[in-house]
């Protein structure tokens, strides 16, 4: 969860891609959001945790003073 981006994969084809974060909170949730639940609500709790400080700490490129 602590990625700065995830690429979720079906049957050898890409079917989402994003950071944690995003992939948990989409309105359509689907292929990442049903395996972060399927480890169940306490262990999706804490991913989703470290999924959204993740977030937050990530640089965005204009951030970054050369």
């Amino acid at each position: 969860m602590d990625s700065d981006k995830v690429l979720v994969m079906d049957s050898g084809q890409m079917v989402e891609f994003g950071t944690p974060f995003d992939l948990l909170t989409r309105s359509e949730k689907k292929v990442f959001y049903g395996m972060a639940q399927q480890t169940g609500k306490y262990m999706f709790d804490i991913l989703f945790k470290v999924a959204e400080d993740a977030q937050g700490n990530c640089y965005k490129f204009e951030d970054v003073k050369l």
